[in-house]
């Protein structure tokens, strides 16, 4: 990962509408209407929302709240074929109609109303449109289903109707107690049956149950955490660089890898505090900030049950994210930017890794690009193994990076990552991964990627020292291995290599940024190698 330093910025969080405000606070309790045709995740849905956001709120099943009589007072057990049994004669449907109707207004003046006004949530499955949605599964003659959506006028409105939609043939493949026609059926019924006066919000029921939930609690103008354990804040004192979950044990653990290690003191601390988290240690910690901000961005790439650990770029209002499963393995890699970007960063790099990966030779590789946009980028994770001494450039990645250079050579320019550093290089199993490819160029200076690497190791983690850098530009130690390797692949000549590092001193320097602590140490050390050079 690239050097992850500024603080964190979730000014760009949402606002979400209260339920219920009175006097700009907003007043707990309410009841909210869960609907939806049969495999559209109403349980789910209901799940979530009970598992945090509505935490102890009542629960009730079927077609109206139920105060009266009747055979299955808790609604039965689950039907499998709603449509199997033929509707009741007319006189039946219109009795059953009027007793449902008086059951609901009791209900409601006699248990819903004062459990409301003393702050308690009640959630209310199917409930009276469902049956005028699908009067149908009710047994109800249709002559029935037109007196209902009447009488439905007269009963007091919900707080709230969450409606989960999809198209018929996604939820036919969920369940399959209905045909799809059926299904889109009832998907337009719910938009045709509500009156107006009732609040309503379809909700998209192909996106992640993670995300379902949380777009219906920002509906509901209530809090919902994506982690019940909450997270830390690392290191616990003074500016805080990384987001992470406190809990489960698996997904704190799998979150540190969020931090690439890149010296000995960073590399000891990182296995430590790995083995703290799967010990379950984290949960030690205080709780710090969330991500609530970029986790509701991120909501649409999260698995179900699965949660963030987030990282604070050296860029303002960019973000890395690590988006864990719900066993805490790395699912995604997203890189946010929270506000328009007006370097366009993000859609460089996502050009950039679409052009130059394919050329990349063994063993070196990019990231999967799965999905992007101008404030997105969407990659799988790389499963990379920590290194001890991440200064040292393999003399086989200089070799893979001379060869990368000269498939597109014009003299002495060509092809180069551009921003090759030690946190941009992993170590996989299998290989090497370069990342951050927004500085990628196919007119770079030869050599270019191995000096920015030296270099920037030398100025930013002190090793290696200013003298092994010109003695390695000179032709020794593990510098000029390094070096010898990618010119021999570029087919440049070795004793090039003193001038072009000239060169490349001095025209990366302008590229620094001297109004932070890591470009004015940057431009420091190109001073003084140009002066050890004799420049």
């Amino acid at each position: 990962m690239s050097s992850l330093r500024p603080e964190l910025d979730l000014s760009s969080t949402v606002k979400t509408p209260s339920l219920v405000a009175v006097d700009d606070r907003v007043r707990p309790g309410g009841v909210i209407g869960i609907g939806g045709p049969d495999g559209s995740g109403k349980s789910t849905l209901i799940e979530g929302l009970r598992a945090d956001a509505l935490a102890g709120a009542r629960y009730r099943h079927m077609r109206s709240p139920g105060i009266l009589f009747r055979r299955n007072p808790g609604g039965g057990a689950p039907v499998t074929e709603p449509h199997a049994d033929p509707p009741y004669g007319m006189v039946m449907s219109l009795a059953k109609t009027g007793y449902l109707f008086v059951d609901y207004l009791l209900s409601w003046f006699l248990q819903i109303r004062p459990h409301v006004r003393r702050g308690g949530w009640l959630v209310l499955e199917r409930g009276w449109w469902d049956m005028a949605v699908d009067p149908l599964r009710y047994r109800m003659t249709p002559v029935a289903g037109r007196l209902i959506r009447i009488l439905g006028r007269l009963l007091p409105p919900l707080d709230v109707l969450l409606v989960l939609e999809a198209p018929g043939a996604e939820i036919h493949r969920r369940k399959e107690e209905l045909e799809p026609k059926e299904i889109d059926r009832q998907v337009r019924a719910w938009h045709e049956v509500l009156p107006a006066r009732q609040r309503r919000v379809f909700l998209d029921a192909t996106a992640a149950p993670g995300a379902v939930v949380a777009r219906a609690a920002v509906e509901l103008g209530i809090p919902v955490s994506s982690n019940p354990a909450g997270w830390a804040n690392l290191p616990t004192r003074g500016r805080s660089r990384w987001i992470v979950p406190r809990g489960p044990r698996s997904s704190a653990r799998s979150a540190l890898s969020i931090y690439h290690p890149m010296t000995t003191k960073g590399f000891v601390a990182w296995n430590g505090a790995r083995l703290v988290a799967g010990l379950g240690g984290f949960r030690l910690l205080p709780r710090g900030e969330e991500p609530n901000g970029v986790a509701s961005a991120l909501d649409r790439w999260t698995p179900p049950g699965g949660t963030i650990a987030l990282a604070k770029t050296n860029h303002p209002h960019r973000y890395v994210a690590l988006l864990l499963d719900s066993d805490g393995h790395p699912w995604r890699v997203a890189k946010l930017a929270t506000e328009r970007d007006p370097t366009n960063a993000l859609q460089r790099e996502a050009a950039a890794i679409a052009r130059f990966a394919p050329l990349l030779p063994p063993p070196l590789g990019a990231p999967e690009l799965l999905e992007s946009d101008d404030r997105c980028l969407i990659q799988a994770p790389v499963e990379w193994v920590a290194r001890r001494d991440p200064w040292r450039l393999p003399p086989e990645v200089a070799r893979a990076l001379g060869a990368f250079h000269a498939k597109d050579r014009s003299g002495q320019r060509g092809l180069a990552h551009g921003d090759c550093a030690p946190w941009n290089l992993l170590r996989t199993p299998t290989g090497w991964t370069l990342i951050d490819w927004e500085y990628a160029s196919d007119r770079d200076l030869a050599f270019s990627d191995v000096f920015n690497y030296v270099v920037q190791a030398h100025a930013l983690l002190g090793r290696p020292s200013e003298r092994d850098v010109i003695r390695g530009v000179r032709g020794h130690g593990w510098i000029g291995d390094a070096l010898s390797s990618y010119a021999g692949a570029a087919e440049i000549p070795i004793a090039a290599i003193p001038n072009l590092f000239v060169r490349w001193l001095k025209e990366s320097s302008s590229k620094q940024d001297p109004t932070t602590s890591d470009g004015r140490l940057c431009i420091q050390a190109r001073t003084r190698l140009l002066a050890g050079m004799g420049a």
